[in-house]
């Protein structure tokens, strides 16, 4: 399990994918990493990215360490998988955010797992009997399955077995807890504070007189700090919307013939789409779709 990019050992990781290769890795998994990498997300799955020579221990345990979101893959064989369980205690233990998928899998069969005539009880009871696990190692097994059986997540049966529609809300929801690089506002941002929250009431007043607001003009002499103000306008909120993007130099783009390449840059950042091939007419459709149904 290794990076999605040659620089992402250094930087770290978006999104861990914990799940077992043999159950999902050329369905599920792959569907939702592939996804997620048409984010821009750096991604540590397994296969795709591994190096040569790297030891596998501690590179897994440095992507669970450095991600930000993690996204535990609960199928019928999950727990027959020693290395999943332990990279599930891991997981936990770093605190960031876990994503339970519940593959052809109930919250209850991880919750219960003793006594219980279910493949996950049956998988710990028979690592028990092999007795190359001490009571110790399959407790913490046992606490962490609990756990996360208690986190809400997502079920492949609530999407009517419709795995297309489960990728689609997984991958929203990673795209709501995942850490966004901040936005460069100013480096001295003297008296900013004052005119942010003049600005938050005003599209708070408008909100509550239209109901939403449409488009908001910020207006002055070049230098005065119209763009600061909108950079960080932007920081603040878009940590509540899971699809954000902040587009400049607007102007310059137009004058230069190149809107196809500010089209471009808001399907990538609001569809994951990107296909440079696609004309302006083309990219103004696939806008006009997504933005009438999504919250931006």
């Amino acid at each position: 399990m290794a990076e999605s990019s040659s620089t992402a050992a250094n930087s770290g990781y978006d999104v861990f994918i914990n799940h077992r290769g043999p159950d999902v890795k050329k369905t599920f998994a792959s569907h939702l990493y592939r996804r997620l990498l048409s984010y821009g997300l750096r991604v540590f799955l397994d296969q795709p990215e591994l190096q040569r020579g790297d030891y596998l221990t501690p590179q897994i345990e440095d992507a669970i360490r450095s991600a930000s979101v993690h996204v535990a893959i609960f199928s019928l064989g999950y727990a027959d998988s020693i290395w999943c369980l332990n990279e599930l205690v891991q997981m936990l233990e770093s605190k960031a955010p876990i994503i339970p998928v519940f593959y052809h899998v109930k919250p209850t069969e991880l919750r219960w797992t003793l006594g219980k005539d279910t493949s996950y009880a049956q998988a710990l009871e028979k690592l028990e009997k092999t007795q190359r696990h001490d009571s110790t190692t399959i407790e913490n097994w046992r606490n962490a399955l609990s756990k996360v059986a208690d986190i809400s997540g997502f079920e492949l049966e609530a999407c009517n077995s419709d795995e297309g529609e489960l990728v689609d809300k997984v991958v929203e929801g990673v795209l709501k807890k995942v850490k966004k690089p901040a936005l460069d506002v100013a480096k001295y941002p003297t008296g900013l504070e004052d005119k942010v929250k003049d600005f938050e009431n005003s599209v708070l007043f408008q909100q509550q007189r239209r109901g939403k607001p449409r488009i908001f003009g910020i207006v002055g002499l070049g230098g005065v700090g119209k763009t600061t103000l909108a950079k960080e306008f932007f920081k603040r909120k878009s940590s509540g919307y899971s699809r954000s993007c902040f587009l400049s130099d607007t102007r310059d783009h137009a004058d230069k013939g190149s809107l196809n390449s500010l089209q471009r840059e808001l399907l990538r950042s609001l569809t994951g789409s990107d296909n440079p091939k696609n004309s302006v007419a083309e990219s103004i459709g696939m806008l006009r779709k997504h933005l009438s149904s999504t919250k931006l």
